[in-house]
């Protein structure tokens, strides 16, 4: 799509391509070590995005920004938010995705699968995926429903 957008406007610029898998629970392994040319993992995510801080902003480079903001496309698949009260609360196995957990202290067993997590571990997995959809007064809703206030303080 770039390539359409470069020649389509007549603007002069490169295209490096990378892709880069953002999600922590991503794991890559690879016998052919020319990708890591071409591959950003999570960890490396930082230092990549410092790579840019040098750069300098010209008139064919604002120019290109217009031309890529006005060929945005809506992204069809995050067309909805949460209905807050059609989500299931409560703790779950990261594992199998069981809500049939027992909690003790400070760790949760699933009594499906027996994987188990730390309260922490759960709720900032919890926390992170609902950060997107949910207002702060329904997401508090959701994390104390089966979490203390003192565990949440202490995230």
């Amino acid at each position: 799509k770039l390539i359409k957008l470069k020649y389509t406007n007549n603007i002069n610029f490169s295209i490096e391509g990378k892709v880069i898998f953002p999600n922590i629970d991503f794991f890559l392994s690879s016998t052919n070590e020319n990708i890591w040319d071409f591959t950003i993992m999570r960890h490396q995510l930082k230092r990549h995005l410092s790579g840019f801080k040098d750069f300098s902003v010209t008139y064919s480079a604002e120019k290109l920004a217009e031309v890529i903001q006005d060929h945005i496309v809506e992204n069809p698949y995050f067309d909805k938010v949460a209905d807050f009260d059609r989500l299931k609360k409560g703790l779950y196995c990261r594992a199998c995705g069981s809500y049939d957990v027992s909690k003790s202290k400070i760790q949760v067993k699933c009594k499906i699968c027996s994987h188990k997590d730390t309260i922490h571990t759960i709720t900032l997995f919890a926390i992170a995926e609902l950060n997107k959809s949910i207002n702060n007064k329904k997401r508090h809703g959701i994390y104390t429903h089966n979490v203390s206030r003192f565990n949440l303080r202490i995230q």
